[in-house]
């Protein structure tokens, strides 16, 4: 097991991680926001299980679908480790063109999908549909994984599926964020955590990751 490819949202990304104590100065924007993508909990998970080449594609404010989608997109094999930080379920993606739009609830989307985001608001943005899609998208990404011979690891980095039997290998009962908060770890404004909260809860998955 050499490469670790990392599919989530902003907790997987590590997002507000650079607004945390001690965190240096960097010379550019970029280094700046890349700080929390190269220390969030799923890649301090791929660390301590010795991956070489670590390969972050979490999306702030993703869904599940698009990391189903990017998996499937992405040539794996035994080689691989996949560390999927599943999402909210109410969360979704718009294709337009060449490129993907996430949608969720809150945020403002204008302009010729506005009409379409209010429908999804009112008939898609709910537990029900949202719990089905989510468990759709665990159930699809773990057998296609499995066809391929690729190992997942899959936690939920919030809003786990209620009375669902998990799918595939979860090293983890809890969600990171509320085991964050239960651990009464410091948290921005947005709910996102800093790095000795993400290393905490990395530490305590790699507990449970030995049969990886």
């Amino acid at each position: 097991m050499k490469t670790a490819l990392i599919l989530g949202c902003s907790h997987a990304a590590g997002s507000e991680m650079e607004q945390g104590p001690g965190v240096p100065s960097y010379a550019t924007l970029d280094e700046f926001y890349s700080h929390g993508r190269s220390r969030s909990y799923p890649v301090k998970i791929a660390a301590g299980l010795g991956c070489t080449e670590i390969v972050n594609q979490a999306i702030p404010g993703g869904s599940n679908d698009a990391m189903f989608r990017l998996f499937e997109s992405t040539r794996t094999d035994h080689n691989h480790v996949v560390i999927v930080c599943w999402s909210g379920l109410n969360r979704s993606e718009i294709f337009d063109s060449d490129q993907w739009i996430a949608i969720a609830p809150g945020k403002e989307i204008e302009g010729q999908y506005h009409n379409y985001f209010k429908e999804w608001l009112c008939y898609a943005a709910n537990n029900e549909v949202g719990r089905l899609n989510k468990i759709k998208n665990i159930v699809a990404l773990n057998a296609l994984a499995h066809e391929r011979r690729t190992k997942v690891i899959n936690i939920d980095s919030f809003w786990p599926v209620p009375n669902f039997k998990h799918y595939g290998f979860w090293p983890s009962d809890h969600d990171f964020w509320s085991w964050c908060t239960q651990h009464n770890y410091p948290k921005t404004d947005w709910g996102h955590f800093f790095e000795p909260a993400h290393q905490a809860f990395a530490d305590y998955v790699l507990q449970n990751c030995q049969k990886i």
